[in-house]
């Protein structure tokens, strides 16, 4: 597990929740897969799980090296997807 820290710059920082963040990608996250990665949410705005744009390139950084580690994992388990 990766684990990295948060600095909120500024309470007026914009903000992007986890679905916007997913949209943006072309795939869906899970709260939980974003607290596995290091990340804490700043909040929740109804439903909707919200984190700092300003985190949005270290959230894809920490992605591609998260599935990185997935497809290292799967291949010395010599599992063929």
């Amino acid at each position: 597990m990766l684990h990295i820290s948060i600095v909120n710059k500024s309470s007026t920082t914009r903000e992007l929740g986890l679905i916007q963040i997913g949209t943006h990608l072309s795939f869906t996250l899970t709260s939980e897969l974003m607290r596995q990665l290091g990340f804490v949410a700043k909040g929740k705005d109804c439903t909707a799980v919200i984190y700092s744009q300003l985190d949005f390139s270290k959230i894809c950084t920490f992605l591609i090296h998260h599935i990185g580690q997935v497809q290292r994992q799967i291949r010395g388990n010599h599992l063929n997807y």
